[in-house]
């Protein structure tokens, strides 16, 4: 049975320096193809990748704003970088679902910005707990530190 591996094996092996001709010819021939022209094509592509990403996302906010208020919710409970939730042991109990329905019961899409508010700041990220007001009323609120 033939195996086309196998057969090119054998025939670099056995045509080498007819290869090496080649290859030296080619990049003569090619120089945006060596090395540091992969590399540059290779930047290019996950540039473009990382645009093409940020495009989508901006996207899926327009027509969802309420996910970047989910988002946002997450990102300050679960990872350390914010340090003040992870100390105060802030967690979150709200789905996607459940920041749509406080969207919609507290007309954010009316709002000029609007910010997710804990009535109680002290308490954790759940559905009684929470709604949406302009974020200058938000900011204007003062929380009195207790650590």
């Amino acid at each position: 049975m033939f195996n086309k591996i196998e057969y090119m094996k054998k025939w670099r092996r056995e045509n080498k320096n007819e290869l090496n001709v080649y290859n030296k010819e080619y990049r003569k021939q090619h120089p945006e193809m060596v090395r540091e022209g992969k590399r540059k094509k290779y930047k290019r592509h996950i540039e473009y990748y990382r645009e093409y990403q940020r495009n989508w996302i901006e996207k899926k906010y327009e027509k969802e704003p309420w996910l970047r208020t989910y988002h946002s919710i997450k990102g300050r409970c679960e990872y350390r970088i914010w340090t003040s939730y992870y100390k105060r042991k802030i967690k979150t109990f709200l789905t996607i679902d459940d920041v749509k329905f406080l969207w919609f019961r507290d007309k954010a899409y009316k709002m000029k910005n609007p910010s997710i508010d804990r009535i109680n700041p002290y308490e954790n990220y759940f559905l009684e707990n929470c709604r949406f007001i302009e974020l200058r009323t938000n900011q204007k609120r003062k929380r009195v530190r207790k650590y």
